[in-house]
Formats: C-alpha cells, structure tokens, sequence
C-alpha cells in the first residue's frame, strides 16, 4: 500500500505505509490484510470507530440514568 506526504505544496509518494511514521503526528501505520491499523506515539493502538461509539453509548446512558430522579 502507497500513500501520500504533503510537502509545501507537492505531494511525495510514500512507496511503503506499513510501519511508516508519520513525521508531524507521529502515528504509525501499519497495513494488514482485511484492515488498517493506526497506532499512537505511545505505541498503543487507536479505538476504532465501533469501540468509540460504543462508548459514547454507554456514557450517554450513564448521563441519562444519572438525570433521573431517585
């Protein structure tokens, strides 16, 4: 998989993305074969897009159950 870096106003092919680190964010790339994976400075996996929503399901209702009287 290729990707793109921006430099001024050029884009510069990016031959190989697994393992490549981007230099302003410092996320790593890593390409599998059904996905693509994003990791943090700190090494530590982003949450993908369902783990997210499923959290803001569970602390909206948390707020919700929290509102209600007692």
């Amino acid at each position: 998989m290729t990707g793109w870096l921006r430099f001024e106003s050029l884009l510069d092919v990016i031959d190989e993305m697994n393992g490549w680190i981007s230099p302003r964010l410092g996320i790593r790339f890593e390409v599998l074969p059904e996905t693509l994976q994003l990791y943090r400075r700190d090494g530590q996996l982003f949450a993908g897009y369902l783990e997210v929503q499923q959290q803001l399901e569970n602390v909206q209702q948390q707020l919700q159950d929290e509102r209600q009287p007692r």
